[in-house]
């Protein structure tokens, strides 16, 4: 999956050289790096809870990337981030409201 990613940032970049493709790849890595160290600091139980949160981050955040690539256009681009960030917002609300503060179990578990 990585080096598909960075096969299509060279592909990207085919106009304006490798150095800026070179450069975006390093960046991207960088912040890779970086969505792993918080979880490094929290004691868990399970180590592959520890990676879970960061590879998932990791994974919406090159598709991410991808999408709005694809998306040529401005509209269209405005209108998959505000989906994608209404989408969150509900999601986290209805997890806080309704998961974390009542305490009922998962109905899975």
């Amino acid at each position: 999956m990585m080096a598909g990613w960075a096969i299509s940032v060279f592909i990207r970049y085919k106009k304006t050289g490798i150095v800026n493709a070179l450069l975006h790849i390093v960046i991207v890595l960088s912040f890779l790096v970086l969505i792993y160290l918080p979880s490094m600091v929290v004691l868990e139980n399970f180590a592959s809870y520890r990676t879970l949160f960061a590879f998932n981050l990791a994974v919406f955040y090159l598709v991410t990337d991808q999408v709005l690539f694809f998306l040529k256009k401005q509209a269209g681009r405005k209108i998959f981030i505000y989906t994608t960030c209404i989408f969150l917002l509900a999601t986290g609300f209805y997890n806080f409201n309704y998961q974390i503060l009542t305490g009922e179990p998962d109905s899975h578990s």
